[in-house]
């Protein structure tokens, strides 16, 4: 018998899971199938191939707006969860999956299809290619000095203010940001650590709001410090979670709070736009490294 290709029903949702977590080499999670039900998993987008009763591949799609130049916002199927057992590699499974999950994002209206994709090569022979990229930055602390002071203030909250005010904030900064996705409240959750997703550990992280002159929330920032000295001296490294800022001036401010911190001697951001202001507003460039340059949506 021939692998069945189909989308999955509420009580085969554990064994999806389990597959899914298989294929990206993470272990079986205790409760994620009770906690992605709460979500409205929607399971007519929740592809598996069956071998007899064993899942061995999974593919999920999601409805999203996403941002385009211009500000305007479009439907679209974001695809996620893709995944085949090294058993059942290269057996044509993703096509059988892709292929009616896409006519089926055509046919509710959902004009693009839109994914972070784990390999290159795969993805192109089904419409998608490389719309925007992404860098990593590195900022050296002990040589950063701004151009000119941003206005506005700064306060450390914590996670559950974080979840009150930066969805928000977020939704203003995605409304203007070509390429940016919505977020449901359940993400919020998870981000902060509120509700946390079984199997999907996220550290603790320091959260900052940004105001500006009137008091309004613009901007926040997330991350952790590590703990590293070397002869008795600090070398600490602030990495990001996210900064999200709803102009330049709310983002600068959250920049040179950052650099304000006492024992941190290096910042490091991922996922940043590989045209970050940033390198402009440095009296010493240099002081910031755009580095791994690569294909993100």
């Amino acid at each position: 018998m021939g692998v069945e290709v189909r989308t999955i029903v509420d009580d085969e949702l554990e064994a999806w899971i389990a597959a899914c977590n298989n294929g990206f080499m993470r272990p079986a999670a205790e409760g994620a199938a009770d906690f992605l039900r709460t979500a409205e998993p929607h399971l007519d987008r929740c592809w598996a191939g069956f071998d007899g009763t064993s899942v061995v591949a999974t593919l999920r799609s999601f409805a999203t707006p996403l941002t385009l130049p211009g500000g305007a916002m479009v439907p679209t199927a974001a695809l996620t969860a893709v995944t085949a057992k090294p058993t059942h590699r290269r057996q044509g499974l993703l096509t059988r999956m892709i292929t009616p999950d896409l006519d089926n994002a055509a046919e509710r209206g959902e004009v693009a299809g839109i994914l972070i994709a784990a390999e290159w090569p795969i993805y192109g022979r089904f419409g998608y290619g490389n719309a925007a990229d992404h860098c990593q930055l590195k900022l050296d602390v002990s040589r950063t000095r701004f151009l000119r002071e941003a206005t506005g203030t700064v306060e450390m909250v914590d996670a559950g203010t974080a979840r009150r005010e930066c969805p928000a904030v977020y939704d203003r900064y995605q409304a203007a940001q070509p390429g940016a996705i919505e977020r449901n409240g359940r993400w919020w959750d998870i981000a902060t650590r509120l509700k946390p997703f079984p199997g999907f550990p996220i550290p603790e992280r320091f959260w900052v709001l940004c105001r500006d002159t009137r008091g309004k929330v613009v901007g926040y920032v997330s991350y952790v410090v590590d703990d590293h000295w070397v002869d008795r001296r600090p070398e600490n490294t602030a990495t990001l979670g996210e900064l999200v800022g709803v102009d330049e001036e709310a983002t600068l401010r959250l920049w040179q709070y950052l650099a304000q911190i006492d024992w941190v001697q290096t910042i490091a951001a991922s996922d940043r736009s590989v045209d970050d202001p940033l390198h402009w507003q440095l009296h010493d460039a240099r002081a910031l490294r755009a580095y791994e340059r690569s294909d993100f949506l």
